[in-house]
């Protein structure tokens, strides 16, 4: 057992306690980052590199590595003022490679004692897998130079490259959104597959092949290009550093992290080089290398491209440092706002050019359509004439200090009162989405409700739900439903934004009314509710009753409005738009920022 568990412990605003481990760990962060900018070596790595992107790469490797560090400082604290634990307590720094300098810039270090717990044998294997993966990456890139597997590209356009990161199905959130609806023709767009398991994790082969025939897409393995010839070296860069290195602990660690960013940073340089990549796009959020990619594309005069896959959340401290870009699409003017407090409160790295595009995920394929009436038919077959979507989110025991979820008691107690309601009236259906496939059979005290629900044929649970677009499925509900532990869910706005004036209303198991209060004020008891039974309980009168109870999941226009003014399903046709005008300015010969220019000038709102 760990010895220091989330549970469903709580600061005293009522906010999840894990909120306090995010801003303990950007303080934390910032003043580690304080320590490391006297260093020379990184003072000459931000003259090669662009500043703004460095800084941002080393606070985001820190805060990724210190934030378990953080959470077990935060629920130590959480226990001692609650008068649970002894005044000193263990804290394990795991591999956090500025673990010998927490005592430098942790208030009170003598409460904790810090202990190193990496020779785990889970550690020791994960060792042994990067280097047979290094092995099996070399001997692929080999092979392909045999094979002479190339990328055929049409040498007089330049490349937009696209990071295959979650999918491309028109049925889920597809990496290539931009693409489905959009009726132009555009040369050489690129999809790159990072690691070779990312193929067999989606199973999308069939998809891409079809990509490739109908829609030119090229396929690019970054693991075959392990051998890549290099135009570019930055060997007299890494012997400056080591020069520069005053040989001191803290030196030595910023070598070993700069010569690490440096490598990989010539390695991006030559895969685009060698592409004639000149846009970028990479949707990985928490992943640091999209930082290294940005620094690579910067130097190459090149840009990137980002859009948020979810709501930008007003909690400080998350999402920290997640989109890079030079240029950021946006839903609405409350992404925007949001986005801009986030730089402001330095969590952020400041974005050169926002436009405002709508939501993303608004196609709907004709196979989802067919799989959608379907479900629609099967639960009117079986009586239902109002029928519920409920969308969850991830749940967990929270017995450890990584990361807190809603707990499987709460989740369990709103299936509950989901599932009494389909036994007990025989006009109700239910619709199931749980955000991953695995939370329902974690639920283990739910079987003979899960089996009796189903029985009735008025309850179906959607398979491989995991990326899949919940406004599909609003379509056939007459309301939807959720639940929070952060910010208002981003599933539940899927469906508000894609379909005017549906019913929909969460459970807010988060802090809401401090976050935001004006929508408090007005949505508290109407499409924001604390308390489970009484939102079933509004629920069961606005089906009954709905002229008396007219307001019950009904949101205010102008609210939704902020968050996608446009709401006509042409984001894709925007943002499409926008890449083409993109790389035929870079055709022209014309530099970055002169290309964005002219592309945000023509940029149609339609």
């Amino acid at each position: 057992m760990n010895e220091h568990q989330f549970l469903d412990k709580r600061d005293q605003n009522g906010d999840l306690l894990k909120f306090s481990g995010y801003l303990h760990a950007k303080k934390t962060t910032e003043k580690l980052m304080d320590m490391i900018s006297y260093s020379k070596i990184y003072k000459l790595i931000c003259t090669k590199f662009p500043k703004k992107y460095v800084d941002a790469y080393f606070c985001k490797m820190i805060h990724h590595q210190i934030r378990p560090i953080s959470n077990q400082i935060v629920i130590s604290n959480w226990e001692i003022q609650n008068g649970k634990s002894p005044r000193k307590t263990k804290i394990n720094v795991g591999d956090f490679f500025m673990s010998k300098h927490l005592n430098d810039v942790i208030e009170d270090p003598k409460k904790f004692i810090f202990y190193d717990k990496t020779k785990s044998l889970k550690k020791i294997s994960k060792d042994i897998f990067d280097k047979i993966r290094l092995i099996y990456y070399k001997f692929l890139s080999i092979k392909n130079i045999f094979l002479n597997n190339k990328v055929n590209l049409k040498e007089e356009h330049n490349s937009l490259a696209v990071c295959y990161a979650h999918g491309i199905s028109e049925s889920n959130r597809s990496d290539l959104f931009w693409l489905y609806g959009f009726d132009k023709n555009i040369s050489n767009v690129i999809l790159y597959v990072q690691y070779p398991y990312m193929l067999r994790k989606f199973k999308e082969k069939k998809i891409i092949k079809k990509l490739i025939k109908e829609k030119k897409i090229k396929l690019l393995k970054i693991w075959e290009e392990q051998n890549i010839k290099k135009k570019i070296s930055h060997n007299k860069l890494i012997s400056e550093i080591k020069e520069a290195c005053d040989n001191s602990p803290l030196d030595r660690l910023v070598l070993k992290k700069s010569i690490e960013l440096v490598k990989k940073v010539e390695f991006w340089q030559n895969l685009f080089l060698k592409y004639k990549i000149k846009v970028h796009i990479d949707p990985h959020e928490i992943e640091n290398e999209i930082l290294i990619k940005q620094i690579a594309i910067n130097l190459l005069d090149g840009c990137s491209l980002g859009y948020n896959c979810s709501y930008i959340s007003e909690k400080e401290g998350i999402h920290y440092n997640y989109y890079p870009n030079d240029v950021f699409f946006c839903w609405g003017k409350k992404d925007l706002k949001n986005f801009k407090r986030k730089i402001d409160n330095k969590t952020a790295t400041n974005v050169n050019y926002f436009l405002t595009s709508g939501y993303p995920y608004t196609y709907f394929p004709q196979k989802k359509q067919l799989e959608i009436n379907s479900i629609k038919t099967k639960l009117k077959n079986s009586g239902a004439k109002f029928t519920i979507l409920f969308l969850d989110t991830s749940a967990g025991t929270n017995s450890d200090y990584y990361d807190q979820f809603l707990s499987i008691e709460k989740l369990e107690k709103i299936y509950k009162f989901l599932f009494n309601l389909v036994l007990s009236d025989k006009e109700v259906g239910l619709i199931l989405k749980p955000k991953k496939t695995k939370n329902l059979k974690e639920l283990n005290n739910l079987d003979s409700y899960i089996n009796s629900a189903i029985n009735t044929g008025r309850c179906h649970v959607v398979n491989n739900a995991s990326g899949g677009i919940p406004w599909h499925y609003s379509e056939i509900s007459d309301v939807v439903l959720s639940v929070t532990i952060e910010d208002i869910p981003t599933s539940l706005l899927d469906c508000i934004i894609n379909n005017r004036d549906k019913r929909a209303a969460f459970i807010n198991f988060s802090n809401l009314k401090k976050l935001d209060p004006d929508f408090y004020s007005w949505g508290k008891d109407r499409v924001v509710f604390d308390d489970v039974e009484k939102m079933i309980n509004s629920l069961i009168k606005f089906k009954s009753e709905k002229t008396s109870n007219g307001n019950f999941g009904l949101w205010k226009k102008d609210f939704i409005d902020e968050f996608d003014s446009f709401r006509d399903n042409k984001c894709g046709y925007r943002v499409g738009n926008y890449i083409k005008m993109l790389l035929e300015n870079f055709d022209k010969g014309l530099s970055k920022n002169q290309s964005i220019e002219i592309a945000n000038k023509n940029f149609l709102p339609i």
